[in-house]
């Protein structure tokens, strides 16, 4: 068997760090989404895919994410999240937006300390937390009834996005908020996750 050369992307990951809605909000945001006036060039964000981003990386040589796995495991609390705000972005982006809780700015927080640690680079942009329900959507018309979705944020995920963005996403890792990151560091890559 022949060795993929580095220069090729199968070297390299493309990942992010992610919240991701239980089944039930993800079936009322499709349903949401489906009531929405797309324009006939948009790239709606099927239901499996659908997200609020912590961290995205971007592409991370293959080799090292084994070594994230563990590091991406902190201290944190399960917290609530809300979505009842629309934004149509620069680029045709429609996105869903809320408030960020203390406890995900604090998530996000350890999670950066430690990809720094790994000399990974984050975005140094101001957060907004934000569901992306469509790109390519100039010209879209939102429903009249107001978006109103919440869930309990228990896990966090670390994904990997195909190079080919018809695939689903790969789940790499999922944590659970327990508050100790130190009791279960070492399996953290072991956890189910449903």
């Amino acid at each position: 068997m022949s060795e993929v050369p580095a220069e090729t992307p199968f070297a390299m990951a493309r990942v992010f760090v992610a919240l991701r809605p239980p089944p039930a909000v993800r079936a009322a945001l499709w349903r949401y989404q489906q009531s929405c006036l797309w324009p006939s060039a948009a790239a709606r964000v099927p239901p499996e895919k659908l997200h609020v981003t912590l961290h995205f990386l971007g592409n991370v040589p293959r080799a090292r994410v084994p070594e994230l796995l563990p590091a991406l495991r902190v201290a944190c609390r399960p917290f609530c999240l809300t979505l009842r705000r629309t934004s149509l972005w620069p680029g045709g982006i429609a996105t869903l937006l809320g408030d960020v809780p203390p406890e995900l700015e604090t998530l996000r927080s350890r999670l950066s300390q430690r990809l720094e640690v790994m000399g990974l680079a984050v975005d140094a942009r101001e957060y907004k937390l934000h569901l992306t329900l469509a790109r390519k959507a100039q010209g879209m018309h939102w429903p009249q009834a107001a978006p109103d979705f919440s869930w309990c944020a228990t896990r966090y995920v670390l994904f990997e996005s195909a190079h080919q963005g018809t695939l689903p996403y790969k789940m790499l890792c999922s944590y659970p908020m327990r508050g100790n990151a130190a009791t279960d560091v070492l399996n953290a890559h072991q956890e189910n996750p449903a």
